[in-house]
C-alpha cells in the first residue's frame, strides 16, 4: 500500500514541543562539531463500570487565542470542568473545543479528542495558553477541515491545581474521559455521542490511557478507535535505547560519518528533556519518587528549572545552552550527565513506570498504531514489543510503521492515511 506524502506547516513557538523536535540551531556551529570529532556541514486500568452522570462543566467561555482557525471553526472555546485526581478526590482541568463551520450532520458533529505531545509541565506550558503558537494547531485545523469537532484537553496539572504528573497511565486517561463528559454538557452544541481519540507522543500515550479508560462512559459516549501516534512506550527500555543511541552514533562522528551529527544531538537532547519530564512527572505521582533517583545530582537544578510555571522555555533554553557548554569544552555528548544509565533497576522507580504500562489489558475499542522505523525518541523495537503484547491480548490493533520516519515526520507523512482509517470508524 502506498501513501501520499503530506507536509503540515510548522509554526514557530517560543515555547516549542520539544518531545516532538528540539530548537538546535544554538548546538549546530562549527565549534560543537569540531569538539564532536566531526567537520563540515552537518548534512492503570480503567474502571469497566459505568459512572454516573455527575456533573463535570464549571464554565465555558468563547476562545480568542486561535485566531488562525477564523476561517474554520464555527466556535472556539475553552472548557474549564471536573476530573477525578490521580491522588484522590477531583481537580479541575482545562480543555479546548472546536466546531468546523457549515451545517452539522445528522447525529451532530463527530467528535475527536486531540491529546497533546509534551509540552513541559510547568503551567505556562498548557496549549490553552499558548495554542496559537503550538505545534497542535496544524492537526486541528487538518481535522477541522475533514469536519470533525475537536477537543483538545491540558491534562491535569496544566494551568490547573496541583503538579502535571506526566505518563501517568490514569491521570491523562481520567483527564480525556472527563472532558468528553463535560463537552456534552454544552446543551447548545450538536455533538456526536459517539467519539474517537488520537494523539502524538505523549498524547499517543494518553490515547490509549483513554481508551482504557473509556468503558467508564460507553453506555453514553462510546469510543469508535483509538489513533496511537508514535506512543510513549516502555519508558525504561526507550530510554536505555536511547542512551545506546547516543554511544552509537557518536561513535560513528568520531570516526568520521558527520551526517549522523544532527540525529547524535537530537538523541542526547531528547534523553535529558523526557527523562526530566518523566522525572517530575513520577514524583508528581508519588512524592517521594525525588527526581535524584533518575537524574544525576549535578543535573537537578538545571532540572528544576522545568517546574516554573511563569516561564514554559526556561528549562528548554537552559538545557541547550548546557548541551552547547558542555561540548564546546570539550566533553562527549555521551558523557553528559542527565539520566542515570542505571535508574530503572531501582525497585521503586521500575515499579512506578510498571504501572503506567498502557496496553496491558484488551481494550474494546480498535486501536491503530502508527510509528516510524527512524524515531529517535520512541523507539521502534519499543512500539514493535507493545504493539504485539497488545494484539496477544487481543485488542484489535492494525499496526503501521514507515520506513524511514522520525518521530515527527511519521505524522507529516501519513495524514492522509490517518483522516481515512478516522473516517472508516468514526463519521
Amino acid at each position: 500500500m502506498r501513501f501520499k506524502p503530506v507536509s503540515l506547516p510548522r509554526p514557530s513557538s517560543p515555547c516549542r514541543q520539544p518531545w516532538r523536535r528540539p530548537v538546535l540551531a544554538l548546538l549546530f556551529s562549527s565549534a560543537v562539531l569540531t569538539a564532536c570529532g566531526g567537520g563540515g556541514d552537518s548534512g492503570a486500568s480503567g474502571s469497566t463500570a459505568q459512572a454516573a452522570a455527575a456533573p463535570r462543566l464549571l464554565r465555558s467561555q468563547s476562545y480568542d487565542k486561535a485566531p488562525s482557525l477564523d476561517a474554520l471553526a464555527s466556535s472556539a472555546q475553552l472548557l474549564r470542568y471536573r476530573m477525578p485526581a490521580l491522588r484522590g478526590g477531583e481537580t479541575e482541568a482545562n480543555s479546548l473545543l472546536f466546531l468546523p463551520r457549515g451545517q452539522a450532520p445528522a447525529g451532530g458533529w463527530p467528535l475527536l479528542v486531540w491529546a497533546h505531545g509534551t509540552v513541559g509541565v510547568a503551567d505556562d506550558c498548557a496549549p490553552s495558553r499558548r495554542f496559537q503558537d503550538s505545534p497542535e494547531r496544524s492537526m486541528v485545523e487538518a481535522l477541522l477541515k475533514a469536519g470533525y469537532a475537536v477537543l483538545a484537553p491540558d491534562y491535569e496539572g496544566l494551568d490547573a491545581p496541583g503538579p502535571h504528573p506526566y505518563l501517568s497511565l490514569d491521570s491523562q486517561g481520567r483527564a480525556i474521559v472527563a472532558a468528553v463528559e463535560a463537552a456534552h454538557e454544552l446543551k447548545s452544541l450538536s455533538l456526536s455521542k459517539a467519539w474517537a481519540v488520537m494523539g502524538h507522543s505523549q498524547g499517543g500515550f494518553a490515547a490509549l490511557a483513554a481508551a482504557e479508560h473509556a468503558p467508564s462512559i460507553a453506555a453514553r459516549y462510546p469510543l469508535r478507535i483509538t489513533l496511537a501516534l508514535a506512543p510513549a512506550a516502555d519508558l525504561p527500555a526507550t530510554l536505555t535505547e536511547l542512551v545506546e543511541r547516543v554511544r552509537d552514533l557518536e561513535a560513528k562522528l568520531l570516526a568520521g560519518d558527520a551526517s549522523v551529527a544532527e540525529a547524535l544531538v537530537e538523541t542526547a537532547y531528547s534523553l535529558a528533556f523526557n527523562g526530566t519530564m518523566l522525572a517530575h512527572g513520577l514524583q508528581a505521582q508519588d512524592p517521594a519518587l525525588k527526581p535524584g533517583l533518575m537524574l544525576h545530582e549535578s543535573f537537578v537544578p538545571l532540572a528544576e528549572l522545568a517546574l516554573r510555571d511563569s516561564d514554559c522555555g526556561a528549562f528548554e533554553q537552559a538545557l541547550q545552552t548546557g548541551l552547547a557548554q558542555h561540548v564546546q569544552a570539550g566533553g562527549r555528548l555521551s558523557e553528559f550527565r542527565s539520566v542515570k544509565p542505571d535508574a530503572f533497576e531501582q525497585p521503586a522507580l521500575r515499579a512506578a513506570v510498571a504501572r503506567n504500562l498502557p496496553g496491558r489489558q484488551r481494550l474494546q475499542a480498535p486501536v491503530f498504531y502508527l510509528q516510524g522505523s527512524e524515531d529517535e525518541q520512541t523507539p521502534v523495537k519499543a512500539a514493535r514489543a507493545q504493539a504485539a503484547r497488545m494484539q496477544a491480548l487481543g485488542t484489535a490493533l492494525q499496526y503501521l510503521e514507515v520506513p524511514g520516519a522520525t518521530h515527527s515526520s511519521v505524522v507529516d507523512s501519513q495524514l492522509d492515511t490517518l483522516i481515512s482509517v478516522l473516517r472508516q470508524h468514526h463519521r
